[in-house]
């Protein structure tokens, strides 16, 4: 008998939020008994577990709502957002749009970080009468939960962002794909679209210009590898969710063979403030390549585990020493950009900024989580925590990344009990395969398991390779 995939992921919620009701806390040993109950991985259990709240010390000064910051001002019903930079929007024109969001220097908080208005620009010259504008809310990385906080808290911003970048790109048809654990957040968003239709702010020529747009949410099976874009697409459109050739690209025919823009839930939640303030003021946050702010979970062995937002630019070591409140000798180091990111050891956090450059130059990437490592944990364990998920949540359309992960999670294991020489050699062919992976796999996934297994034996060498 066929379940139903949203009552069923209702009663995992629901388990959790009665376990941390009665025991005030959810543990490792609380997420394996789950795990078990529901027949589902450890790292999916623990991503649904760990839906925080934003941590009070980030309240003060950053902001991405036009009026106020983000995690302080929520704008869940429509009272308390008036879609003022869409309505200006239409009054300036689209090409005003885009050259805001270009001024702004904006780019794809997805982990990309690909220039918005760059995407923009190609799906707006293509000339089709449908094209399709959407948002993706995956949020498939263990123990990340940002975007579904901002879905959550923050519909009718994203909706008024979405509105903005679909009149400039003159797409007429909208979906946000959110996973389908997140009820919270669909909730939310259901009532907020109802909200919006009500006003006449979505439906056929919105206050009276020639610009139409609908939007609806498409709730998602929680299949990691369908973060990619071609697979998303795919997902919607009700086939295999797996990437496929980008031969040619998605802005030409995407969805339904339709042009198609695609953006992060967090990206499309900057533009109703770069709109508002405009983009030369917007990009005075932020560091010469990476503007803004950014939101993402802060989890791991921290003394308060939360969701924060900070301004791009500010340095890792003070996330975890201010932010997470975690003492210089209890940080080993931090795993930042979920399975597919990179180690970095805590001599790096002092200097490194939170810069997509920066963490590219490190072997690691910008994401929605960022992970402290206690002294006491170790590396090839908590590297195999990542790979495995990996292995489970990849496709298999690339033998080298599914078959490579296979073998690359039994040489770690092999590891556990070997030394000297022979410890040395299978840290080699662990890296050979994660560096044959990423030359010959088709999406991200593959491609960017070299990440955390490379980052991990460059920077925690001795722990791989025991004498």
């Amino acid at each position: 008998m066929k379940r139903d995939k949203r009552f069923y992921h209702e009663n995992i919620i629901s388990t959790l939020y009665d376990i941390k009701s009665q025991n005030y806390k959810i543990t490792e040993e609380d997420i394996k008994n789950v795990s078990k109950q529901y027949s589902l991985p450890t790292a999916k259990v623990k991503q649904l577990a760990t839906f925080y709240e934003f941590l009070e010390e980030t309240k003060p000064k950053y902001e991405i709502l036009a009026k106020g910051p983000l995690i302080s001002k929520k704008s869940t019903t429509i009272k308390s957002h008036p879609y003022d930079a869409f309505k200006k929007s239409l009054e300036q024109g689209p090409e005003y749009v885009l050259s805001e969001v270009k001024k702004s220097q904006l780019r794809g908080r997805g982990g990309a970080g690909f220039p918005a208005a760059r995407k923009w620009e190609s799906c707006k010259k293509v000339q089709n009468p449908e094209k399709y504008l959407l948002a993706n809310g995956h949020n498939g990385d263990p123990g990340s939960n940002s975007d579904r906080y901002l879905m959550a808290n923050h519909p009718h911003q994203l909706i008024e962002g979405m509105l903005i970048a679909a009149y400039a790109i003159g797409a007429n048809k909208g979906i946000i794909y959110a996973e389908g654990e997140f009820t919270d957040s669909i909730k939310k968003l259901e009532k907020a679209i109802k909200e919006a239709h009500q006003e006449k702010l979505l439906g056929d020529n919105i206050m009276g210009s020639k610009f139409s747009f609908d939007l609806r949410i498409f709730p998602a099976a929680g299949v990691y590898v369908c973060g990619e874009s071609t697979a998303l697409m795919r997902a919607i459109e009700g086939k295999v969710g797996e990437p496929r050739l980008k031969h040619i690209h998605t802005a030409e025919k995407g969805l339904y063979d339709k042009p198609t823009a695609l953006n992060n839930v967090e990206t499309l939640i900057n533009v109703p403030h770069i709109i508002s303030i405009g983009g030369d003021e917007y990009a005075k946050t932020g560091t010469a390549t990476s503007k803004g702010t950014k939101v993402f979970s802060l989890i791991g062995d921290v003394d308060q585990e939360g969701i924060i937002e900070v301004p791009m630019g500010t340095t890792l070591e003070h996330i975890v020493y201010v932010h997470g409140k975690r003492p210089w000798h209890t940080v080993k180091g931090i795993q930042f950009g979920g399975p597919l990111g990179g180690f970095l050891p805590k001599e790096l956090l002092v200097g490194t900024e939170l810069c997509f450059d920066a963490l590219s130059k490190h072997g690691s990437m910008m994401g929605d989580a960022l992970m402290v490592i206690g002294p006491d944990k170790p590396i090839p364990e908590t590297t195999q925590y990542f790979t495995k998920f990996l292995e489970e949540q990849s496709c298999g359309k690339c033998v080298s990344c599914k078959e490579g992960l296979r073998r690359i999670n039994e040489l770690l294991e092999d590891l556990k009990t070997s030394k000297g020489e022979k410890s040395e050699e299978l840290t080699n062919l662990i890296l050979d395969l994660a560096e044959n992976a990423k030359e010959s796999s088709l999406c991200q996934l593959g491609q960017s398991i070299y990440n955390p297994v490379s980052s991990s034996i460059k920077h925690f060498k001795e722990e791989f390779t025991k004498k």
